[in-house]
């Protein structure tokens, strides 16, 4: 769980991740939970989750894979996220931010 005092303006998540080498299959998926707090009148304070994907080993730059902002959000409890993707080599590096 990563929180974002009320000082800090954004935080930005970095970890390598390796896929098996038994798993030789092309399609990944990244499962996770988020939270933004809802008010009544529902109030956009910008509160938004950029997920992106960069490859090592490449010289491409990084693949958003997903943004969440308030309007994916119904209600103030944690919702469920998952993104499909393919991936470009064994070796890669998700951000969060």
């Amino acid at each position: 769980m990563v929180s974002i005092d009320s000082h800090e303006r954004s935080k930005t998540i970095i970890d390598s991740l390796n896929s098996s080498t038994d798993d030789n299959s092309i399609e990944k998926c990244l499962r996770f939970f988020y939270y933004f707090t809802i008010d009544e009148q529902r109030t956009d304070w910008g509160q938004q989750i950029y997920v992106w994907l960069r490859p090592e080993n490449r010289t491409e730059n990084r693949i958003l894979l997903t943004n969440l902002t308030i309007r994916n959000m119904t209600e103030n409890k944690w919702e469920y996220n998952e993104v499909t993707f393919n991936v470009l080599s064994n070796n890669y590096t998700v951000i969060f931010r």
